[in-house]
Parts: C-alpha cells; sequence; structure tokens
C-alpha cells in the first residue's frame, strides 16, 4: 500500500483523494498527509509553502484546503493582496471561479474615457452647427471604472476554458430599474498566473507565461482581466459599486482537447451597499479615502464593541 499510494498520490487531484479517502481505513491515513494537501494549497492558492497552516487560519492543511474552498478564497498574486478588497465573487461548479476587484485611484473617483461612443448619430447635412454640436457631444469624456477581474480553472474534468466578456456586462440599478452598463474600452488581459502578460484584445495573451496554449487557462490557471465599465452619473467609486448588481461573463470551456467548446454563463455577484462602505470612508469637503481595513473605521471602543450599558 505504501509504494502504490507513494507511486499514485502525488499524481492524483482531490476529487481522487477524496475517493481513495472512502476504501478503507488504511487508505483514509494514507490521504490525510499534510505535504499533500500542502501542494494542493499552494497549486490552488499560491500560497507560501514554507509557512505553517496556522498562519492561514487552521491546523491542518486540509483543513485549510476546506476552509479556503469554503470562502471562496482567491488566489494569492500582485494583483490580489491581502490588502485589496474583493467587490463580487462568482462560481460556475465544475468549471472556474470568478473574483471582481477595483483599481482604485487615489482620490476614489471615476475615470474619463476619451473615446466616441460605439454608435455614432447620423450627422443632418443642412447644417453645419448640428454636426459639430453632435461630434463634441459624440467625443465628450465618459465616465468609468476600471475593475479587475480574476478567473481562475477549477473545474476537475476542464481542460482549458477562454473568458468573453460580453459589450453589455455590468448589470446596475438605475433608481427602481435594472439596466445594463456598457464597456467603454477593450477587455485586457493584464496578468497570468500572478506574471504579467503582453496587452491585447478580449482574452488574448501575447507575450503571456503559463498558458497551456494562446489564450487559454489550464487547470487550476488563472488570468487578471481588466474590464472599463461605463460610470454614468457616478463620481465616486462607491457610487458605482452601490449601484451595480453582478457581472455577467461567457465561459468557453473543454473536458478534453478534442471536444468541441461548451459556452456557459456565470454570474459574478457584486457585494450590497453596506459592504462597500466598509471600504471607504467620507470626509468633509466632498473628499473620499479607502479604507486599508474595515476595522479602522472604528474611532471608539463603543463603536468597535456597541454601547455598555
Amino acid at each position: 500500500l505504501y509504494l502504490v499510494s507513494e507511486w499514485f498520490l502525488p499524481w492524483a487531484d482531490v476529487s481522487g483523494v477524496g475517493a481513495l479517502a472512502q476504501v478503507s481505513k488504511p487508505w483514509l491515513n494514507e490521504t490525510q498527509v499534510q505535504a499533500l494537501w500542502r501542494d494542493f494549497v499552494v497549486d490552488r492558492w499560491r500560497v507560501v509553502a514554507k509557512h505553517a497552516p496556522r498562519v492561514y487560519g487552521a491546523p491542518t492543511w486540509q483543513l485549510v484546503y476546506r476552509n479556503f474552498l469554503f470562502q471562496l478564497k482567491i488566489p494569492r498574486s500582485p494583483f490580489s493582496r491581502s490588502t485589496n478588497a474583493v467587490f463580487g465573487r462568482g462560481r460556475l461548479p465544475g468549471v472556474c471561479t470568478a473574483w471582481v476587484l477595483v483599481k482604485h485611484r487615489s482620490d476614489c473617483r471615476t475615470r474619463s474615457s476619451n473615446q466616441a461612443q460605439q454608435e455614432q448619430p447620423a450627422v443632418p447635412s443642412d447644417t453645419v452647427t448640428s454636426a459639430l454640436n453632435i461630434i463634441s457631444r459624440t467625443n465628450r469624456p465618459r465616465p468609468s471604472i476600471e475593475l479587475r477581474l480574476i478567473v481562475q480553472n477549477t473545474g476537475p474534468n476542464c481542460a482549458s476554458l477562454r473568458v468573453e466578456v460580453p459589450h453589455e456586462a455590468m448589470q446596475i440599478m438605475n433608481g427602481n430599474t435594472e439596466t445594463k452598463a456598457t464597456l467603454v474600452e477593450r477587455t485586457q488581459l493584464v496578468s497570468v498566473n500572478g506574471e504579467k502578460s503582453g496587452r491585447g484584445s478580449s482574452g488574448s495573451c501575447e507575450g503571456g507565461r503559463g498558458l497551456p496554449s494562446g489564450e487559454k487557462l489550464g487547470p487550476l490557471d488563472f488570468g487578471v482581466y481588466s474590464i472599463h465599465v461605463e460610470a454614468k452619473n457616478c463620481a465616486f467609486e462607491t457610487d458605482f459599486l452601490a449601484r451595480a448588481r453582478a457581472l455577467e461573463l461567457l465561459i468557453h470551456s473543454r473536458e478534453t482537447p478534442s471536444q468541441p467548446e461548451r459556452t456557459q454563463t456565470v454570474m459574478v455577484e457584486i457585494v450590497d451597499e453596506a459592504t462597500v462602505w466598509e471600504h471607504y470612508e467620507e470626509l468633509p469637503g466632498g473628499f473620499m479615502v479607502l479604507v486599508d481595513s474595515p476595522r479602522t473605521r472604528f474611532t471608539t471602543t463603543e463603536e468597535r464593541f456597541g454601547r455598555v450599558a
């Protein structure tokens, strides 16, 4: 049994190890080796292997894996540090997991995009003034917010996947009506597995490292995408995030390289307004700052622990 486990377990995935644990008690003991579960955690979440499991909140690596899985933990990278707030999470069972972050500005204001509108209105030929007014309105800077989308291939039977962000991907609330916000710039791939990638069109990865083939994400690979979403009537990031509801993604996956692609939709749900405000602080004079930790919002003992009777 020992020789078989030494040869087989390093090549098994989590589902295979779980099946072996149900065979017999000796196999159960073999599948609880800490080094095995440490490798599972490191491969999926890119944590530091030399750290003890208690650094990540559990006495064993097996419990660390279970906790991270339950929390939909984001993989560690320069774009997803512990200080980066996650404003959206979504999961397509058996295929992938996705997270939404914000590329913050120092003043927490929305950005301006000078790109023209996608649909150009017809210019009347009778007056030059009308044409100039339309051109001025069309080329007017559009407020936007830059989101960082992180998608990881977490499917046990998913050989590869591609990520597509529709033009009207973000669902927002406009009063009591749900509408869709459009993208103002082309989606770009920023990083693959924590390493910088060449910036290209949606799903492209010229110069990217860590991808098995072209633009596809292999098992446990994760990509970081830059998305610029139009933010009408939003002066600050909080204005947009409080109205945002979900980000729609199209995932094209294959179980084997020879099979045709299967297209599925995943909705990345955005957190509620109360959670958004845990990461921001409004200052007098119409200014906004980003809070490193929600705990820093409590300024007195009564505010932090409640009023003492």
